[in-house]
Formats: C-alpha cells, sequence, structure tokens
C-alpha cells in the first residue's frame, strides 16, 4: 500500500472499505455489498490510492508523464490547465458537505502548536510532515492543514481566496484560544503566508510563520526550476501512491490560483529556511546558486542540510530542531 494511504481516506470505515475491495480484487471474490469493487458505504472515494483502475481512466497521467520525458513541460501542463477546468469547484467553504478537519500528527505540551501546510503537488499532503512531527512529539503539537482537491470526488476551490478562508476555519476549529505557528513547505508557503495575513484580519493571527524553501510566485526563472524538479517527479510515485488525475489536475489548478495570489505583509516574525543543498541533477546546479531562494520580509533566514526534498524526508529531524529553536526564542 502507498504511504499516503490513510490520508487519503476520511475515515477508519473509509480506508476498511478499500481494503476490503483491494484484498476481495486480488482473490477474485465479490465484496459482498454492492458488489465486485465497491466500498463500505460512506467510504466515499472507492478507490482513491489507484489500484485496479482502468488505464483508460489514467489516461491523462500517461500523456503528463511522456511530456516529462520529452523535456514538453510547457505542454504537459497546459493538457492539465484544461483538464482542470472541467472539474466541479466551490466558492466558499460553506458549499462543501464537510470541511476537512486539521489531521493531529504528534502531540506534547509546549506552546505554540504548528499547523503545516503541504506542497499543492502531485506528491504533497499531510504525509510530508510525518517525519518533522515524529521528531517534534512529545514537545508540541503538529497537525496537518490538508488542501482540499487532491482525492477523488473532491470538488476543486474556485478561487486563492476560497482556499485560505477553508484553511483559516480549518486553523480556527482546531486551535481554539491556544497560540499556534503556521508552517508552510514548499509551494504551501504560499497559503501558509495569505492564511496568516488572512487571520490577522478577521481576529487573532498565529504567533509566527514559518516557510520552508517557499519560492515567490514571480521568481525569476522559477519555470525552469520546477523543470528539474519535475524530472524526478514520477519516481517517487511507488512511494506515494499512483498520480491520479485528481492529483495531477488539482496540482495545475492551484499553480493557477497562485498566480493572483495576495503577498502583502504580515505582522506576525517569519522564519525562513532554506536547504544547502540543490535537489536537481548535479550537471543542472549552477555556480552562482541561483536556484537559492529568499524571502524578502523574513525576519530570519537560516540555511537547513538536505535538499529540497530531504530537508523534510531524511534530514527532517535538524530542519525539526532548526524550527523548535527558533519557536522557543521567541518566547
Amino acid at each position: 500500500m502507498p504511504a499516503t494511504i490513510v490520508f487519503d481516506h476520511p475515515s477508519a470505515r473509509a480506508l476498511a472499505g478499500w481494503i476490503l475491495t483491494e484484498t476481495a480484487s486480488e482473490a477474485g471474490t465479490d465484496t459482498g455489498e454492492g458488489g465486485h469493487g465497491s466500498a463500505l458505504p460512506g467510504s466515499g472515494e472507492g478507490n482513491p490510492a489507484g489500484r485496479g483502475r482502468d488505464a483508460a481512466g489514467e489516461s491523462l497521467s500517461a500523456l503528463f508523464r511522456q511530456a516529462i520525458d520529452r523535456d514538453m513541460l510547457d505542454q504537459g501542463v497546459a493538457i492539465l490547465d484544461l483538464a482542470a477546468g472541467l472539474r466541479p469547484t466551490y466558492a466558499t467553504p460553506a458549499d462543501l458537505p464537510e470541511l476537512p478537519s486539521a489531521v493531529r500528527l504528534a502531540s506534547g505540551p509546549q506552546e505554540p502548536a504548528l499547523f503545516c501546510f503541504p506542497s499543492p503537488a502531485a506528491m504533497g499532503g499531510a504525509h510530508q510532515f510525518l517525519r518533522i512531527a515524529g521528531a517534534l512529539r512529545g514537545k508540541r503539537d503538529v497537525s496537518a492543514v490538508p488542501l482540499p482537491g487532491f482525492a477523488d470526488n473532491e470538488s476543486l476551490p474556485a478561487t486563492f481566496a476560497t482556499v485560505v478562508e477553508g484553511c483559516a476555519q480549518q486553523i480556527r476549529a482546531a486551535a481554539g484560544d491556544k497560540p499556534y505557528v503556521l508552517l508552510g513547505y514548499s509551494a504551501g508557503g504560499i497559503f501558509a503566508h495569505a492564511t496568516a495575513r488572512f487571520l490577522e484580519q478577521t481576529g487573532t493571527g498565529p504567533r509566527a510563520v514559518v516557510l520552508l524553501d517557499t519560492y515567490h510566485p514571480k521568481t525569476e526563472g522559477l519555470v525552469g526550476l520546477i523543470a528539474q524538479m519535475f524530472a524526478g517527479l514520477f519516481e517517487k510515485e511507488a512511494l506515494f501512491g499512483p498520480f491520479t488525475n485528481a492529483r495531477l489536475t488539482a496540482m495545475a489548478w492551484y499553480g493557477q490560483l497562485m498566480e493572483d495570489c495576495d503577498l502583502d505583509g504580515i505582522t506576525a516574525p517569519i522564519l525562513f529556511a532554506r536547504p544547502r543543498d540543490w535537489a536537481g541533477d548535479a550537471d543542472t546546479t549552477t555556480a552562482t546558486d541561483a536556484w537559492r531562494t529568499s524571502w524578502d520580509t523574513a525576519h530570519t533566514v537560516v540555511d537547513v542540510e538536505g535538499d529540497h526534498l530531504t530537508m523534510v524526508e531524511s534530514m527532517a529531524h535538524r530542519t525539526a530542531e532548526v524550527i523548535d529553536d527558533w519557536l522557543t526564542s521567541l518566547d
């Protein structure tokens, strides 16, 4: 099973339904209720992990893979953009049957708590913070803020403001009256920063904001950097599960939303942590370190061990130490 399987289902019942369907499919038997290949009532998504899908149903993924292999990223993204435009959208969080809750990953007595925004990419999700949360377990609460639209049968947020409003509601519901900090990884930092501003304008804002290697959408040469990072995208598929139509089109949709995002200044102090190493192939790095990003309004800038990927994976414990030390220094 892919590492994301727990986060791909809204409840234990939904996960049990998926497991029952998959084991029955492997054995060539009927699941009983609902017939072969169906999930338990209330499971919602049926088969979000992607196993047992009709190959034709994932032709979009195949086309995008071909575009990456042929060094035609622009054309591949254009296909995803068109497909994303065909998906249903919602204008406000109130239009959803239920707003997803923040996912608790670790607990601890220290304040403030951390609310983490994942990268809105095909391999993004709450799982990106498991190792950071593990390093902080027993110290402070760590939760992930799910971005809607990446699972099958989910609608996409109509605007950037729609995403921000929903995230703010998720955080307020989970944090209550306790102090908290927003953390964003990669492009997830765009939404963390914007949500912090929304929270400050509409009530009590976060104690601080942490950005982990977040590139501003208007960064010069960003398309080229993304193209180099995309080169290894599908190598992660076996670990995180198939990059389904829903995941890929949601990634493209969020990319469009960020083109018109509002990143005006916020009151909360900002820690900007960036990796020391380049994540692409050795022959694509530059002597001028042109890939290294920055954040103009950051109060503290720290270089951490690893690259864009390993800073939240194999080197996550070092990243967590930097975050925890900085938060402690704010007291």
